[in-house]
């Protein structure tokens, strides 16, 4: 088994010990996103980003680089504004550097860029680094412009 591999089974794993979890507490399911403890996580493969956009509504996707200065900037504004809608929205990042692939479908041309996916479509996006209160009100934007049914 590649690492790969064993940590995608940690993750499920994981994913449904929480799930039980929460139902055996009465917490109520996330009607937008049926991934659990995902937020800013790494992806680094077209088939786990795939697997996390069939899963929810509205998902974030912060592309950037290590050696970008404003990407490590703007890496704070994109975990505050996805704490605050985490109930909304899944918000993940992407490292150009060692997911190019997943940059070049996206057509992302310079970092940061952060991608706003709603139901596996691109909606929008957001290029460069831009103040907490902007990128609130483009998440803000995008959430309520496509509600999660509940």
């Amino acid at each position: 088994m590649s690492v790969e591999e064993y940590d995608q089974e940690v993750r499920k794993l994981l994913d449904r010990l929480t799930e039980e979890l929460i139902h055996g507490r009465g917490v109520e399911e996330n009607p937008c996103c049926r991934v659990l403890n995902r937020n800013f996580s790494e992806v680094s493969s077209v088939g786990e980003l795939s697997e996390l956009l069939s899963q929810c509504k509205v998902v974030f996707i912060n592309f950037y680089s290590t050696y970008c200065p404003h990407c490590m900037m703007f890496d704070r504004v994109f975990r505050t504004v996805g704490a605050r809608y985490s109930r909304n929205a899944l918000f993940i990042r992407v490292n150009v550097m060692l997911s190019p692939d997943i940059a070049m479908a996206f057509y992302v041309m310079g970092v940061p860029t952060t991608v706003a996916v709603v139901d596996g479509t691109e909606v929008d996006r957001v290029i460069g680094l831009v103040p907490p209160s902007e990128f609130e009100v483009f998440a803000r934007r995008v959430i309520e412009s496509y509600p999660c049914e509940k």
